[in-house]
């Protein structure tokens, strides 16, 4: 037969499990009719057991070498869950592989579990294991390789730092939902989502998660779902600031405010000009006399008007040619009340001319008055209206 170049690569012969060496035939396979299926022959014998290898890349820890062995670390299909679960040991666990942190990435791990058995208080360990060199050969992950070899997958890799949560975040791990504890923490019935962010020091190489089945939760199963590891980006810089968007409408009224407080008194007003002189009714001819008196002596007359009309009032106080003016002597001054109204005129300090002070104020039939007139020579009318 002539030498046949294949047109396929041979890893896709590979997947269709033909032999490059029998590609020959089977291209002469092709152009023959298909025959009849044949019957279906007796099934084989069971193969060997796989190598400690686990589903979702999980190597055994802790129980690895106990009466189980790695099987205590079983997948669900019908659950997609990872099961972890001891016959008769209550201390196992599970690591997963590591990520190459060295290039400073923060990484997000999303971890969903519960037990379908009896919730507990206590059991569960999530923890982040960190190798600050690199992987020796044949491991792909780190942990806590307590017990040695006959206890831990070869894969596992001794651990160089550890990051776990008691319910407070650390410098390097923060747990969500806050106050979380994983550290020993509760393991309920109904799924449960917690999330480790981890930041990475600057000697950080390698980090990997491990899940702990302990005391706490016993022989009970630990159902885990697949784990999302997620890459936290860093915070680009902030954007520029978008333009100001148009106004909106304008708010209802508010509610009227409450009465504000008393302003503090103002201060007093000017002095109002002087009124105009009002309208003065005809007098009947002659005035009554209510007194006249001399002497320094104060004089006090009080009366009642009869009718409408003044009174009327006159001091006088004239010059003594002493050189010295006495207390009193040159000084003249009348005050009239009515109905409880003062009025009041007084003669300044004299000079050389005799001075004197006159007064006249309206009052009413009825109204009482009062007059206090002082100085040497005093008069005292009353004026009716006509």
């Amino acid at each position: 037969m002539a030498e046949f170049t294949p047109v396929l690569k041979t890893d896709t012969f590979d997947q269709w499990r033909i032999k490059t060496n029998q590609i020959g035939a089977v291209i002469d396979d092709v152009n023959k009719a298909e025959g009849p299926r044949g019957a279906t022959g007796p099934q084989g014998p069971r193969g060997a057991d796989g190598s400690a290898g686990r589903p979702n890349g999980c190597e055994a820890v802790y129980g690895y070498g106990n009466f189980q062995g790695p099987s205590s670390i079983t997948y669900l299909e019908d659950e997609n869950v990872l099961q972890l679960k001891g016959e008769t040991d209550t201390s196992i666990g599970m690591v997963y592989p590591a990520f190459d942190v060295s290039d400073g990435r923060k990484l997000k791990f999303t971890v969903t579990y519960k037990t379908p058995d009896i919730p507990v208080q206590t059991g569960i360990y999530i923890r982040l294991y960190e190798a600050t060199n690199d992987l020796a050969e044949g491991k792909d992950r780190v942990g806590d390789r307590s017990g040695g070899d006959s206890h831990n997958s070869s894969l596992i890799q001794q651990y160089n730092r550890r990051h776990t949560s008691n319910g407070n975040d650390t410098a390097y791990i923060k747990i969500t939902p806050s106050g979380s504890d994983l550290e020993n923490g509760p393991v309920p019935s109904e799924y449960t989502t917690r999330t480790i962010e981890y930041t990475p020091q600057s000697d950080s190489r390698y980090v990997s998660l491990t899940i702990l089945n302990w005391s706490g939760l016993g022989t009970k199963r630990l159902w885990v779902k697949p784990v999302i590891t997620t890459v936290i980006g860093d915070t680009g810089p902030q954007g520029p600031r978008g333009a100001t968007g148009p106004q909106g409408p304008q708010g209802a009224t508010g509610p009227k405010g409450a009465t504000g407080a008393r302003g503090a008194n103002g201060s007093r007003g000017a002095t109002g000009s002087r009124g105009a002189t009002g309208g003065v009714k005809a007098m009947k001819k002659g005035y009554t006399s209510l007194g006249s008196f001399s002497g320094y002596s104060t004089q006090t007359v009080t009366g009642v008007a009869a009718s409408d009309g003044f009174i009327i009032a006159k001091s006088e106080s004239y010059y003594r040619s002493s050189t010295r003016w006495r207390a009193g002597y040159n000084y003249g001054s009348i005050k009239v009340t009515v109905e409880g109204v003062e009025f009041l005129a007084r003669i300044g300090k004299s000079t050389s001319e005799n001075e004197g002070t006159f007064i006249t104020i309206p009052i009413a039939a009825g109204e009482s008055w009062e007059a206090q007139l002082s100085g040497n020579s005093k008069q005292l009318w009353f004026k009716a209206f006509s």
